[in-house]
């Protein structure tokens, strides 16, 4: 069997027409119509019917997420800077009670090591750098379970030193079971050695970094110059897990100065240490605003051992400030300076 050879083909070519055939015309309806049909590879946009909506996959995958999970990636990622990738996933991450709610509880230990023991009060931390963060509001925080507010190294500290007590504790009750179970000698010197060296092998515990008492049961720096109705309200269920505004003269003198009314500045002296005035701070701030009405407060609510009214400060600052008013305000209360003050003052009045 051979092959064929090629050759220049003897069939002559029919010259093209001006009109088309009626079989081009039928191959050219059936071309029409199978045009129309798209193919399963065709990748042509399809035009959907009239009222229904087809929604193409676009940008990334994190975008095509429901909103639920991609929240849940967002607080366990740890990646703040999620919402500020694109429009959509900005839109899914607004702050949102839940959202809060999740976040704030990525910030709550179990000083306790999931070790369940009632030998503590205090089973649940807070770490204190998230009160920094603006999305900790008082709705939330009042729906966290947590008995004390600790910095980072102080909750690690904690954790591991009631983890060692517990495996201490656990050493001694195997102890006392080899010796009531009559053991071996050998046995319990094994058991010795193991823990001895166990024990050894725990780095120890570096209590002179941690912060003092005095740091972290003090309130942020931001509770002391924002006084919203939000503020306070955090202030208040923190000083229920111990905290407390250690620095009184400045908060009150600070929030005096924004104008704050005495229900406020009630509020807000409650969660002071002592609960009174103890500083001439706030009466200067009080007589700074003529607001003479929060003087009489102030002196109503001073620590019965604080002498206010004839405090050398205060009077220096009425003298410099030259107002005869506030000066006869004193007075009146049975204010009775120094011999020195009162002839300063006099200067600075005739000066």
């Amino acid at each position: 069997m051979g092959f064929v050879r090629p050759a220049k083909s003897k069939k002559r070519l029919r010259t093209p027409t001006s009109r088309p055939s009626k079989r081009q015309k039928k191959d050219g309806a059936a071309s029409t119509s199978s045009s129309e049909c798209p193919s399963a590879t065709s990748s042509r946009p399809t035009t959907p019917a009239q009222g229904v909506t087809v929604e193409v996959p676009t940008g990334s995958i994190l975008e095509r997420l429901p909103v639920e999970i991609l929240q849940e990636v967002f607080v366990f990622s740890g990646v703040s800077s999620l919402p500020l990738t694109c429009k959509s996933i900005n839109r899914s991450l607004r702050p949102s009670h839940s959202l809060r709610l999740a976040m704030l509880k990525t910030f709550v230990y179990d000083l306790n090591c999931k070790v369940r023991t009632d030998a503590y009060k205090t089973a649940f931390a807070l770490d204190r750098d998230c009160l920094q963060y603006k999305f900790v509001n008082s709705k939330v925080l009042k729906e966290i379970n947590f008995d004390i507010v600790l910095p980072m190294r102080s909750i690690v500290a904690e954790s591991k030193n009631r983890l060692m007590l517990h495996y201490d504790s656990l050493n001694k009750r195997l102890l006392e079971t080899l010796y009531l179970n009559n053991a071996d000698a050998d046995e319990i010197n094994r058991e010795l050695a193991r823990m001895t060296e166990e024990r050894s092998s725990m780095d120890d515990i570096q209590t002179e970094d941690l912060p003092s008492a005095e740091e972290f049961e003090d309130y942020p720096e931001r509770f002391y110059t924002h006084f919203s109705q939000n503020h306070i309200e955090m202030a208040e269920t923190l000083y229920n897990t111990g905290m407390r505004f250690k620095v009184s003269g400045k908060v009150m003198s600070m929030a005096i100065s924004e104008h704050c009314d005495v229900e406020t500045l009630s509020r807000i002296l409650k969660c002071t240490e002592t609960g009174t005035i103890t500083s001439v701070e706030p009466v200067i701030s009080a007589f700074a605003n003529d607001d003479l009405a929060t003087v009489e407060w102030l002196l109503e609510m001073k620590a019965h051992d604080t002498d206010l009214i004839n405090n050398d400060d205060l009077w220096i600052w009425i003298g410099q400030k030259k107002r005869t008013k506030f000066l006869k305000f004193l007075t009146d209360k049975g204010a009775n300076p120094s011999h020195g003050i009162i002839g300063a003052i006099s200067n600075n009045l005739h000066g």
